[in-house]
């Protein structure tokens, strides 16, 4: 049962942290031919004909990457093409803006050995992120958990305005899914309660980079989880504290998960980033 509790929420923490970014490059326009004009001798009395002018080419229109748009928020820029490099001590991934739309991004992820697409949520200034979803995926080997989020509300990042020392939201997530582990197979489903803070702003030093104000958010995250194996079902309550920083125009740049009742804690950093 521990192994089993231990999988599930290893990957609750998994996909609560896959959200980053991946660089585009746009390809040169096509140069436009050179004119070549063939000269004719004429009769002296003939009247020089003037030779037409040479076409131009229009400039190629430059893709509309989201600057300023509802997706393009301060401390989370999701314009098509940035792009986001992580390390965890429990991998490396990176993320990249795909596309946008009217009220979303479109994400890839991209684990080395595992990809994902996403959709992330851009409404009125805030950013809301997909938690599990219905991905299956492999958790160090030791089995396989599917994830189906049957219901959400709150935010990631409210509006720019509502983002500054002091402030609170919370964001909360229904899920439900099962954990293979061997020949045996566990249910579960599970509440998660999110309550963010933005403590201060200070400096901050990761292998991107050094950045001195990066906004500090802590998040306290409570998971009230069913898990049923072998028809019996154990109440088990998870709290996994976690500190966050984001960067003005740089996004998400680190964060660290104490997740003591598990054993063990998860620390990512962002590695290298790419804003169009």
């Amino acid at each position: 049962m521990k192994r089993t509790i231990t999988l599930i929420v290893g990957a609750a923490l998994f996909m609560a942290a896959c959200t980053n970014p991946g660089a585009a490059t746009l390809a040169p326009s096509e140069s436009t031919p050179a004119v070549s004009a063939t000269t004719t001798s004429a009769p002296p009395t003939a009247t020089a004909t003037a030779a037409p002018p040479t076409p131009t080419t229009a400039s190629s229109p430059t893709p509309d990457v989201g600057i300023g748009g509802p997706c393009d928020h301060p401390y989370f820029p999701l314009r098509v093409g940035s792009t986001w490099s992580y390390q965890a001590s429990t991998g490396s991934w990176t993320t990249t803006v795909t596309g946008l739309t009217a009220g979303g991004a479109n994400i890839h992820l991209d684990f080395g050995n595992l990809t994902l697409d996403e959709v992330i949520t851009c409404n009125n200034g805030s950013i809301i992120i997909p938690f599990g979803s219905a991905a299956g995926f492999n958790l160090n080997g030791t089995g396989l958990a599917t994830i189906t989020v049957t219901g959400q509300s709150g935010v990631f990042l409210p509006p720019a305005d509502q983002v500054a020392p002091g402030d609170t939201w919370t964001a909360t997530y229904d899920l439900e899914g099962k954990v293979k582990t061997g020949s045996n197979e566990s249910n579960f489903t599970a509440h998660v309660t999110q309550t963010f803070k933005a403590v201060d702003k200070e400096s901050v030093t990761v292998a991107a980079g050094d950045f001195n104000d990066a906004l500090k958010v802590s998040v306290d995250s409570n998971m009230q989880m069913k898990v049923t194996v072998a028809g019996t079902t154990v109440d088990t309550p998870i709290d996994f504290p976690q500190t966050t920083w984001f960067v003005p125009d740089v996004g998400w740049v680190k964060s660290t998960v104490d997740a003591t009742t598990l054993g063990a804690a998860v620390t990512t950093e962002l590695t290298a980033y790419h804003i169009p």
